[in-house]
């Protein structure tokens, strides 16, 4: 490799770089701002069942730490379902094909719930190859995603399903195999 062939590698970096930028610190602010609305629909969910003391929320803290977002403090939460205690565990924003992930976590398994764009119906990952000089391909031009939380099934075929009461209920119920 010769100076030249790095100068010109340097260069098309440095050209590609402002277009790709990620500004972190918005995204960690949109990402804990989404996650306190999932908090909230869940407890939407759970608040007749609460009132009736058949289980009980509890919200706590937890740390999380990213590449590029750093280490940081999000909600968690518990909820008390007879003898099985629930967690809801942030995961994080700093992932592939979603803006975040909360993991409901119970004794017989775990159910993911991720931020997604509301007309995705399950991951969906694009790769371009570019040889030599070939131009770059044009990016498909759409309107700016709605961000909503959505249940991903399990692999190998995961698939979103829209986040309700009854999808919820179901969840918890997959969870403690009830």
């Amino acid at each position: 490799m010769t100076t030249t062939t790095f100068d010109a590698f340097l260069d098309e970096e440095l050209a590609v770089a402002p277009s790709a930028a990620i500004d972190w610190s918005v995204r960690k602010t949109r990402w804990l701002q989404a996650l306190d609305e999932f908090y909230a629909r869940v407890e939407e969910f759970l608040q007749p069942y609460i009132a009736q003391d058949k289980l009980r929320l509890n919200m706590a803290t937890t740390t999380l730490e990213e590449e590029c977002v750093g280490r940081y403090q999000a909600r968690s939460a518990r909820i008390q379902v007879g003898l099985h205690e629930l967690r809801l565990e942030p995961i994080g924003t700093n992932l592939i094909a979603a803006q975040g992930r909360v993991d409901l976590i119970g004794p017989c398994g775990v159910v993911k719930f991720v931020l997604v764009d509301a007309v995705s119906e399950g991951p969906r990952l694009a790769v371009t190859l570019r040889v030599g000089d070939t131009p770059e391909p044009q990016a498909e031009t759409r309107a700016t995603p709605v961000w909503v939380w959505k249940i991903a099934t399990e692999a190998p075929n995961i698939r979103y399903l829209s986040l309700e009461a009854e999808s919820f209920y179901d969840a918890i119920m997959q969870v403690t195999q009830g």
